[in-house]
């Protein structure tokens, strides 16, 4: 059985009536304790009136009613679908069948609000009208607002302008159980923007009813800021190689060109891939600073020794300062 993790998944266990989601074929994905403590009278199994039910659901043709009510030995039932035909999603809920009225059972719902206001995570809730009803500090901290501002205006006073959804869109695909977990952009008090990784569910009164859709907001500016970086880096990365790569290989015509053995080819291409090395460590050592172009072109000719390699070096002296790697001469070999 897949557990529902997290804030939601305790809402859901603290929620008074017996109430499970099953998949599409009738499995249990998820089951709060009321429903286990209805299924652990009957042996483990749904009571057969239940059962009934929800059997009837299940075998529904798609595209008909979305909610089925009976009255039951075990209580009123209630199924609701969610989602599309082949991947539709059941939340039955069994009114009447409460948990054991226990000191625990009936502090469960003081206990999650004090989490919810406690917790450090911003989370907030709006009705069905999209308009706030709960906002933790969490949230204030993240978005400037406090709790006594926001309540009561519309979840789209933290939508950038240009923003193409409204609320009502993203309230119809939560209830069809089309969307659960989605990231999007948000705007604060000062209007600055956020990424924000949104998990968001419905929330059912005592009698299983829809009142209003909770969410939980995760700022992850800086995990996307730190993607982007990484994905600029890669792409430098790959056209710097290319670079590169365009380079050894105009080294290696006009090594060839110039090359009457191959043992000289191999001497002087050799030498010249050295002295790009070279270049390449003195321009890294300077963080990549602009670099007069002497000093690029004596650790570059300074590889050979000789009368030879001074020359070519005295007549290269004067050349304008080059600037980062702009001017490797693995020629002046």
């Amino acid at each position: 059985m897949m557990a529902v993790s997290g804030i939601v998944g305790q809402a859901f266990d603290a929620h008074p009536c017996a109430a499970a989601i099953l998949g599409a074929g009738g499995e249990v994905v998820h089951a709060n304790s009321a429903w286990r403590s209805l299924c652990s009278g009957n042996g483990g199994a749904v009571p057969q009136d239940a059962m009934g039910v929800i059997q009837a659901c299940l075998a529904s043709a798609p595209g008909s009613a979305r909610d089925w009510r009976q009255d039951t030995a075990s209580g009123e039932c209630h199924v609701r679908r969610f989602g599309p035909s082949k991947e539709s999603r059941f939340l039955v809920t069994v009114i009447g069948q409460r948990r054991d009225p226990s000191p625990a059972s009936r502090s469960a719902p003081h206990d999650l609000a004090a989490l919810v206001r406690t917790s450090n995570e911003p989370i907030m809730s709006f009705d069905l009208e999209g308009r706030i009803v709960t906002w933790n500090q969490a949230a204030a901290d993240l978005y400037g607002y406090r709790a006594d501002e926001i309540i009561g205006q519309s979840m789209e006073v933290l939508y950038p302008d240009d923003w193409p959804f409204g609320i009502l869109h993203y309230r119809d695909l939560i209830l069809a159980g089309e969307l659960e977990e989605f990231e999007v952009i948000r705007k604060t008090k000062q209007g600055d923007l956020r990424h924000v990784a949104v998990t968001a569910a419905p929330v059912l009164d005592a009698d299983g009813a829809v009142t209003s859709i909770s969410n939980f907001h995760r700022d992850v500016t800086q995990a996307k800021a730190a993607e982007e970086h990484l994905l600029f880096l890669t792409r430098e990365l790959s056209h710097r190689t290319k670079n590169l790569l365009s380079v050894v290989a105009a080294i290696e015509r006009q090594t060839a060109q110039g090359s009457k053995t191959i043992d000289e080819f191999h001497s002087k291409f050799s030498n010249r891939i050295k002295s790009l090395i070279e270049s390449d460590r003195l321009l890294s050592e300077i963080g990549w600073a602009p670099v007069k172009f002497d000093h690029l072109a004596r650790a570059a000719c300074g590889l050979y020794g000789g009368p030879r390699g001074r020359r070519r070096y005295r007549r290269s002296r004067h050349h304008p300062a080059a600037a980062g790697g702009a001017v490797d001469r693995p020629e002046l070999a």
